[in-house]
């Protein structure tokens, strides 16, 4: 008897060294887990942070153009009051967008066109978000606003962005230059820049000279 009794004990306890052993190891994955979760959300977080950074640098680089717009001249007479009327309302204006957010600083949710909108408008601008059929034509074709648009003109070096705003693509309000060119930007000096690097490698001094000319006017 006293030898079975043993041997029912030894084979308990082997029992629970490998329940030991399988909840350790479990444990041990459920702290990968989270580690993995853990840098996933920093992870976020960072892009969530980038994104909210980029958008108010757009924002204010925008304004600034504007303003550098008007300031020179270039800007069509028919939008030069409109504009000038806006950009007295910007200055110096800030909007703040409030989001929730979890422990590590995740947003719930990211900030659209439409909130920026409401943003201005509680502000007391006239704004709003306009996502319809005629929104790109409206944009084409000059309609005043503010509009978010991107591009992938250069990929090895900047010519082709830059040329975006060439004045020859500068087309009178109420119609479009075509190709998604419808900056309406008139500068000489700009432009000479352009048309000096227009037959050039972008390996020429004086394209790069150029280049980084035209870009601190860009």
């Amino acid at each position: 008897m006293a030898v079975t009794a043993e041997g029912q004990l030894q084979e308990r306890v082997r029992e629970l060294e490998a329940e030991l052993t399988e909840r350790t190891r479990l444990a041990a994955e459920n702290e990968r887990q989270l580690e993995r979760y853990a840098a996933d959300l920093r992870e976020t977080f960072k892009e969530e942070r980038s994104r909210a950074q980029e958008l108010r640098r757009s924002y204010m680089l925008t304004v600034r153009a504007l303003a550098s717009a008007v300031e020179r001249g270039v800007v069509p007479p028919e939008l030069r009051v409109s504009l000038e009327a806006m950009l007295e309302k910007f200055h110096n204006h800030e909007v703040t967008v409030q989001r929730s957010a979890n422990e590590q600083g995740v947003l719930f949710g990211g900030v659209s066109q439409h909130d920026i909108a409401e943003e201005l408008r509680q502000a007391g601008f006239d704004a709003a978000s306009d996502f319809s059929p005629d929104a790109y034509q409206h944009m084409a074709e000059g309609a005043p606003g503010l509009y978010m648009f991107g591009h992938g003109a250069s990929l090895k070096d900047p010519y082709a962005a830059l040329e975006l705003y060439h004045s020859r693509y500068s087309a009178s309000v109420g119609t479009t230059a075509g190709n998604n060119r419808f900056s309406r930007y008139k500068n000489p000096e700009y432009d000479k820049l352009l048309d000096e690097m227009a037959p050039l490698s972008a390996e020429d001094p004086k394209f790069k000279e150029n280049a980084v000319k035209a870009l601190e006017i860009y």
